[in-house]
């Protein structure tokens, strides 16, 4: 490289080119701004704002790679630029690689502890996490830094709502509808609350709200269709569901609902095509799975239908009671010569006693078997089951048991013992009190 050469690159683009650059960008001419961004690379591969601007014209297109390496580019020419981190979160939040986006984000905060964008984007990758309350803390803070930020309300309503914060999820939607009328987003976010808080007539005016200043909205077209299945008005839902799927054919969500209001309308046959279009679109539509597996069992498929009730446990409302333990789920297959099951209860009492048929099954294979269920029925259960340990159910040691080698939930029950079912020439199992 000659003297004059190194000294081009050092010295950079000329400003007039560089503004060329950015108004190419800013007025949307990215054709024109991606070739001159390339040319200005070649040239000066030293240049961190012309490697910035191609990495945001890649996003646009969808090449996430080629985004991800020109910003990963432009931030090891410029360590300080927040700016850069946060275009790098944002890339790689949309590509759903949440774990790399909130090290990028959280870069840009602590180089720019007052960038309310990025405050907000990593609120936004925290709720993708799983972690609602830090979700919670950086919205605020996002918020606090920028108070008319309409967004940041409505999202932090998102983040409320799923940690059951409902009122104050509904008062942070409406915050986000004060600055911002037309924020169609926020009035459905805001149905969705009140259709949790029973507020049904009150929820149909908000999704409506939303479909009015959004008449392509599916979304809110679907939400409408749930709200109004659950007011009685099944024909109207159903248009509802039908208006939605029009408007966005590959929705999952929006099949699955349609799935449900005709299941409740007892049309199953319909139901099933619904929730199957649900899955064949998205496979790990939990909730179409999940609805699925009620019209198998109530058709006697068995065996499927249990296969698919499994899905319950990626059902949002069903994480809350499912159980975290540092040993293995027993897969059915497995031997438990010699072994210790842990089988606990799910749901109900009723059901409990339902699936207590199956107790005699699991203790004829294990070394050693485990019950924990409600107190109110372990008396009943020991005098049942005198081989068998029962226990009232404590969740508070979950994460450090080491009493047993796997263990089940009781509604998976029938699901290992399929075969068995019906078929016991015990008719009753249960020992009442003398």
């Amino acid at each position: 490289m000659s003297k004059r050469e190194d000294q081009n690159l050092r010295q950079g683009p000329s400003p007039e080119r560089i503004s060329i650059l950015y108004e190419h960008y800013q007025s949307g001419k990215f054709s024109d701004a991606e070739k001159l961004a390339v040319d200005i690379t070649q040239e000066y591969p030293e240049h961190p704002f012309s490697w910035k601007v191609l990495g945001l014209l890649f996003k646009q297109q969808g090449r996430v790679d080629e985004s991800v390496a020109a910003m990963q580019r432009s931030i090891s020419l410029s360590p300080q630029d927040a700016e850069a981190r946060n275009n790098l979160g944002a890339t790689l939040q949309e590509s759903g690689r949440f774990e790399e986006a909130e090290t990028s984000f959280t870069e840009a905060v602590a180089l720019k502890p007052d960038y309310a964008l990025a405050h907000y984007n990593l609120g936004n990758t925290l709720k993708e996490l799983g972690r609602l309350e830090e979700a919670v803390v950086r919205h605020m803070q996002a918020i606090e830094l920028k108070p008319d930020y309409a967004e940041a309300y409505s999202n932090l309503g998102l983040a409320l709502q799923e940690l059951g914060r409902c009122d104050e999820a509904e008062a942070s939607y409406r915050h986000a509808i004060s600055l911002k009328p037309d924020f169609f987003q926020a009035h459905n976010n805001l149905g969705s609350t009140l259709k949790n808080l029973g507020r049904l007539d009150e929820a149909e005016a908000s999704y409506n709200q939303a479909i009015a200043l959004s008449p392509d909205y599916a979304e809110a077209y679907s939400n409408l269709g749930v709200t109004l299945k659950e007011l009685g008005r099944l024909d109207e839902a159903e248009e509802s569901h039908n208006k939605a799927i029009g408007l966005k054919p590959d929705y999952a969500q929006g099949h699955c609902n349609l799935g449900v209001t005709l299941q409740e309308g007892g049309r199953l046959e319909e139901a099933e095509a619904s929730h199957r279009k649900a899955i064949a679109l998205q496979p790990d539509q939990a909730e179409a799975h999940l609805n699925l597996s009620f019209i198998l069992l109530k058709s006697d498929r068995l065996k499927e239908g249990l296969d698919e009730h499994e899905w319950r446990w990626d059902v949002a409302e069903h994480k809350s009671s499912n159980r975290r333990f540092p040993q293995p789920l027993w897969d059915g297959q497995k031997s438990l010569h010699d072994k210790r099951i842990l089988l606990w209860s799910e749901q109900g009492i009723g059901d409990t006693l339902n699936w207590a048929s199956c107790l005699p099954l699991v203790a004829s294979l294990a070394g050693h078997t485990i019950l924990e269920c409600q107190e109110k029925v372990v008396s009943l259960l020991e005098r049942s089951f005198p081989d068998i340990e029962v226990r009232p159910q404590d969740r508070r040691r979950d994460s450090k048991r080491e009493d047993f080698d796997f263990h089940l939930p009781m509604g998976s029950l029938y699901r290992h013992f399929i075969q068995h079912i019906g078929k016991s020439d015990v008719d009753a199992y249960l020992i009442p009190n003398p």
